[in-house]
């Protein structure tokens, strides 16, 4: 069935157990016989637990998520965020390197290929930021040109932002994911 409506419905009943099909319908903006047809679908997988109780004329169903599914969809969802964080955070690594060695390939003319920089490409894995970070000061201490600090700074200034930022990210939606349980 849709995938989609079953993960958000999943969500929906996660967050609030005990929503009515009616509700989930009105929710999701989906049909109601529609809902109901995936949440017997689910109900016959294990996913939900559905029961029907009267409300005056009319017959109610409410519908909660089973407590072994709840932990196993917790459980993906957390791998999920986490291969995500850790995706952002090897792209933010990586801006910061190339912007670090752009920063070293720089001169105070403004040429590219400093001999530097390509000591720095060449050297074994853990010497490269060692390399890199000594050359960052060495062109920092120069200080001959005052478009070459700037660009440092404005490096720094963009670079420290992005690094916090994932960061933040990545603790709020921890926080989001622990709280769902």
């Amino acid at each position: 069935m849709d995938l989609k409506l079953k993960d958000e419905l999943t969500r929906m009943l996660i967050e609030r157990p005990g929503l009515s099909i009616s509700e989930l319908a009105r929710q999701t903006n989906t049909d109601y016989s529609y809902v109901h047809k995936v949440v017997a679908e689910m109900e016959a997988e294990g996913r939900l637990m559905v029961e029907k109780r009267k409300h005056g004329r009319k017959a109610v169903t409410n519908c909660r998520v089973s407590p072994r599914y709840k932990q196993a969809w917790v459980a993906k969802l957390r791998r999920f965020v986490g291969s995500q964080l850790k995706d952002a955070e090897i792209k933010a690594a990586f801006v910061l390197m190339y912007v670090v060695l752009l920063g070293v390939a720089l001169r105070p003319l403004g040429f590219f290929g400093a001999p530097e920089t390509l000591l720095a490409m060449k050297a074994p894995e853990g010497d490269l930021i060692a390399s890199v970070g000594e050359d960052l000061f060495a062109v920092a201490r120069m200080g001959s040109s005052p478009v070459m600090l700037d660009w440092l700074i404005l490096t720094v200034v963009l670079v420290v932002p992005l690094l916090v930022g994932v960061w933040a990210f990545r603790r709020r939606v921890a926080e989001k994911v622990l709280n769902t349980e």
